[in-house]
């Protein structure tokens, strides 16, 4: 113990014993030196005895144990088994693979995968049937006596509506509503009753029009007060049958064969008018309401100061253009041609007059289409020698140009009617023959995409009885192919043909579609196909944050097909974010 030791000082408690030589005993209680932690600063700080901490936005590259020295541009990547566990490595690329093509495969083209894990081009095949012999029967759309004025569209839930004038009954206008049986070709049509029991109506150009899928536009000029009527109708969705909400904003006008109606898309309609206060040719764009049926109608613009009898006028949607052929005054004599651009406003411009044909004086009964896939105008139309003509006409900028016309049928020929067919991209024409006792034929018109001019087909008589008047003809959307015709005889009750000029096919379905070709593929050979989530910035025309489909034959659109297949969200006129 203590004791015992030979220490040389007493010591008190907590001291220890240190050895010291030269003292008693070569030991003595001492006290205990104290350390203190000093506190760390920098990029590891403390305090005291603390736990050591690393600063704040301090640790960069050099300060981690990477297994590689990377590049700019690469992300940290976890990788056990190298060095530190961490490696610097490349983002990867846009989401793509790559596929075999079975089929040329065109650039930016929507792609689907077959069933033999091969890439392919979404297309439509299109198969013409015999115009001369398809050619459904003919039926009757109500009993008793009707005339002219004759307008027919489409609409929603498959059901047609047909305008006329009643003819047993003051000439008053008189409508129905009817279903077609796409399997047997007949139709179901019940009339609806006259809008007007107290007035006739004049005959017009063009008195009905669709309003996108759902809505129709019906017009007339009534005699008792000139004003010109203008009706959007929608259709029932359980019957046949049609609500009527009439609009008068465009007031009197003069004439009969003077005013055309046009729709524009988007909802927006143009109506060309000869006013009565001033005998000028006007036009006005309107936008429909869908909900109130309701029109609102821009500022009027004149067209011509003295017109003459008879127009023809369509649209390019795309574009907001119109083309406009007539016999005017302000342009000189003749037939002249303008182009008139509208806009979303209502508002419209008109280019300079073109001459087209200074020495005609005639200009009957003329019916105009545009056709897109060549973006080409078509109008048909008889001349002073009463026989058939035809003529196709583009443009650049504002400026219109139309080849000379081309007599297609002789016999004396009118009462026409046209409309593109988007399934066999022709043209489809109705007329009438008077050298034949007015029996009605249709005829199909393909456009050259090089130059203005067309391939006549082989004219197909619908009618086996004489004196049809007032032919009109429409496609059907429903079926993607039937084309319905209906026609009056003098004296007696309307009636309706069927004609399908072709079907078609396509390889689309809803779940095959993958993506884009990024750059053109040759059969058999292998290339990349952008796939969702990646972006294609090869497309044209599209406008940035509306969703696009593919459509049947490759191309994209705002409406969905059947099947509906999602494109992606454009993200510029040019960029499609794929979905």
């Amino acid at each position: 113990d203590e004791a015992r030791l030979q220490i040389s000082n007493a010591g008190s408690n907590g001291e220890f014993l240190q050895k010291q030589s030269g003292n008693t005993g070569g030991l003595t209680w001492a006290a205990a030196n104290q350390y203190t932690h000093p506190n760390h600063s920098g990029e590891v700080t403390s305090t005291a005895d603390g736990v050591q901490v690393i600063a704040d936005d301090v640790v960069d590259e050099a300060n981690l144990k990477i297994s590689n020295a990377g590049s700019n541009g690469q992300f940290l990547s976890k990788q056990s088994g190298n060095t530190g566990g961490l490696t610097w490595a490349d983002v990867s690329a846009a989401p793509e693979i790559d596929l075999v093509a079975d089929g040329a495969i065109a650039a930016n083209k929507p792609v689907l995968i077959k069933s033999n894990g091969k890439a392919t081009e979404v297309v439509e095949t299109v198969s013409a049937n015999d115009p001369t012999t398809d050619v459904g029967s003919e039926d009757e759309m109500v009993a008793g006596s009707r005339s002219g004025g004759y307008g027919l569209v489409r609409v929603k839930n498959s059901r047609w509506v047909a305008t006329y004038r009643d003819g047993a009954n003051n000439s008053y206008p008189r409508y129905s509503v009817g279903t077609l049986n796409t399997s047997t070709g007949d139709f179901d049509w019940s009339e609806g009753s006259s809008p007007f029991n107290t007035s006739a109506v004049e005959l017009q150009t063009r008195t009905l029009i669709p309003i996108g899928d759902d809505l129709c536009l019906w017009m007339w000029r009534k005699n008792s007060d000139s004003v010109l009527y203008l009706g959007v109708g929608e259709p029932s969705t359980s019957a046949n049958s049609c609500t009527w909400t009439w609009n008068t904003d465009i007031g009197a006008v003069t004439g009969q064969y003077q005013h055309v109606i046009e729709y524009l898309g988007n909802n927006q309609i143009g109506v060309l008018y000869k006013d009565s206060d001033d005998d000028k040719l006007y036009i006005r764009i309107g936008t429909v309401n869908t909900t109130t049926k309701a029109i609102s109608f821009g500022t009027a613009l004149e067209i011509d100061s003295a017109p003459g009898s008879y127009h023809a006028m369509a649209a390019d949607t795309a574009n907001k253009k119109i083309m406009y052929l007539g016999l005017i005054d302000d342009g000189g004599d003749g037939l002249h041609s303008c182009i008139i651009t509208y806009d979303t406003d209502n508002s419209v411009s008109k280019g300079s007059w073109v001459d087209v044909e200074a020495s005609l004086t005639t200009f009957y009964q003329p019916r105009m289409a545009f056709d897109p896939n060549v973006n080409r105008f078509f109008v048909i139309h008889s001349s002073s020698d009463e026989d058939g003509y035809y003529r196709v006409g583009n443009y650049s900028g504002t400026t219109p140009s139309w080849n000379s016309k081309v007599e297609f049928k002789d016999s004396n020929t009118n009462y026409f009617d046209v409309v593109y067919n988007p399934i066999v991209k022709k043209m489809i024409a109705v007329y009438s023959s008077e050298g034949d006792s007015y029996k009605n034929y249709s005829v199909a018109f393909t456009l050259s995409n090089s130059d203005n001019t067309a391939t006549v087909g082989t004219a197909n008589q619908m009618s086996t009885s004489n004196n049809c008047y007032n032919n009109a003809v429409a496609y059907d959307t429903s079926s993607d192919s039937d084309l319905v015709v209906t026609s009056y005889r003098r004296s007696n009750n309307p009636k309706t043909w069927t004609v399908n000029p072709g079907t078609a096919t396509t390889n689309l379905t809803a779940d095959n579609f993958i993506g884009f070709a990024k750059a053109a593929i040759s059969d058999t050979a292998t290339g990349t196909i952008q796939v969702a989530s990646n972006t294609n910035s090869g497309q044209s025309g599209l406008t940035a944050g509306t969703k696009y489909y593919v459509q049947k034959n490759g191309t994209l659109g705002t409406a969905a097909a059947s099947p509906s297949v999602t494109a992606g969200v454009a993200l510029s006129s040019s960029k499609i974010l794929i979905k």
